[in-house]
């Protein structure tokens, strides 16, 4: 394979002694040859060539890892050389050529507008966070040695009209003349009033993320009360209405300031971000896919209009996550799925609950139950439509799924939900765009 001249090569990973594991997701990789190499100022890369005969169906959006063995065999001393994504396979015969970058979150995200007074350890810190990378996945010299001190956090706020007025015991909202000059560098200096709190934190990003979160609450309870529409308060005390009121809406603007009280470093930035722009080529798709050319049913168009929201990578995790379960939830519909309980039994046990000393509504409850135990759970009619339209699915693939589901489940009931990569749900997104396309190709005939 050739390399490059601007590459430098840290691993080849057919050297003979030293042996590699390639992993894409949870799929180990039999590789014929490869490299994995650093560009001055650049991405690491990876590269390497495998025989698609050989292997079974793999996935390109699931994440790459690179480790080498050293030792004897059987030995699990590994050392991590790469971290990444495919960045692109390229079909020669029955062998598969495919190259990986690493850090991809840099190149495929950008920030937003951005005044800035900081550290370049603290703006490089900013950056890479605000692209998706997680603090596990950095080390930049200097990032250590910012001091701790309280930190003042600025949102503008638009459909609210009134005078300062605290919110809980960390928010409150001003008009002040003060805090709005220091959005004027971004034309957000005309907001009727800011929401400002104040945090303790080393970095900025952080007391920005911790600030955001007790902001949002606070608007959010705000809005409560625009909702609002009995006569009365919890107690049965009377409440005047105004529908002008009741039609407010308290929002964010994607604006926030940041600034250390002591240290007097700051920022002012739109925190929108956004994806660098990237084309596909219709023609190419069409060559692999026919099938685009046959109307997809209903009900994988309406799946498929629910797994587009769950692609967007600039949505949140948690938005991302219920789209993408909703989008799934289509494709489970009409699952033939094996009853629990037979007819008979059913009945039997709906004769022992008539006969028991239990009230008339303890009764109704226990019949609803008993009717429902042949309702299968959206996980079991998932499964079951995997395995009937013969889709293949890893157990890892399956087990994302699940966790995911247990996110979703998390969020939706109030639970503190452990958090979500971007490469966990870009890998959920392709699973699940296989489910509906296996489905569609098989509908197509």
């Amino acid at each position: 394979m050739t390399v490059p001249p601007r590459w430098q090569p840290q691993v080849v990973l057919e050297a003979p002694r030293r042996r590699f594991r390639i992993q894409l997701g949870a799929d180990e990789l039999r590789v014929q040859t490869g490299t994995t190499s650093n560009a001055t100022g650049g991405r690491p890369r990876a590269v390497f060539d495998l025989r698609w005969r050989d292997s079974r169906p793999v996935d390109f959006l699931s994440p790459l890892s690179i480790a080498t063995i050293d030792g004897p065999l059987g030995a699990t001393n590994e050392r991590l050389v790469f971290t990444g994504i495919v960045e692109e396979a390229t079909v020669d015969g029955d062998v598969l050529h495919v190259a990986g970058h690493g850090a991809h979150e840099l190149a495929e995200r950008t920030i937003g507008r951005l005044t800035s007074s900081v550290s370049v350890p603290e703006l490089v810190h900013l950056m890479a966070r605000s692209a998706g990378l997680g603090d596990d996945r950095l080390n930049i010299e200097g990032i250590d040695d910012l001091p701790q001190e309280v930190v003042q956090v600025v949102v503008p706020v638009d459909g609210v009209r009134l005078p300062t007025l605290s919110v809980g015991d960390d928010v409150h909202f001003t008009a002040d003349a003060r805090v709005r000059a220091a959005f004027a560098g971004l034309g957000d200096d005309d907001a009727p009033v800011y929401a400002v709190t104040y945090v303790e934190a080393t970095r900025l990003y952080d007391a920005e993320e911790r600030g955001l979160a007790a902001i949002s609450a606070a608007v959010d309870l705000l809005l409560a009360t625009c909702a609002y529409g009995l006569s009365s308060r919890p107690g049965g005390a009377p409440l005047p209405f105004s529908r002008t009121r009741a039609r407010a809406r308290p929002t964010l603007r994607p604006t926030v300031h940041v600034q250390g009280v002591s240290s007097r470093r700051r920022w002012c930035r739109d925190r929108t971000s956004f994806t660098t722009a990237a084309g596909a080529d219709v023609v190419a798709l069409l060559a692999s896919w026919p099938e685009l050319a046959r109307p997809a049913s209903t009900a994988v168009a309406d799946g498929l209009a629910a797994l587009r929201r769950a692609t967007d990578a600039v949505a949140g995790p948690v938005e991302r996550v219920q789209a993408l379960w909703n989008a799934l939830e289509f494709y489970a519909a009409g699952a033939r799925v094996h009853k629990l309980l037979p007819r008979p039994a059913r009945q039997e046990l709906l004769a022992a609950v008539a006969a028991t000393s239990l009230t008339e509504e303890q009764k109704s409850r226990a019949r609803h139950v008993l009717n429902e135990l042949n309702t299968p759970p959206l996980l079991l009619r998932l499964k079951a439509r995997v395995a009937q339209d013969g889709v293949p699915v890893t157990l890892a693939e399956m087990d994302l799924l699940v966790q995911l589901r247990r996110r979703r489940n998390d969020s939706a009931h109030g639970r503190s939900a452990a958090a979500v990569t971007a490469e966990q749900l870009d890998w959920a997104v392709s699973v699940a765009a296989r489910l509906f396309l296996f489905r569609h190709v098989s509908e197509s005939g």
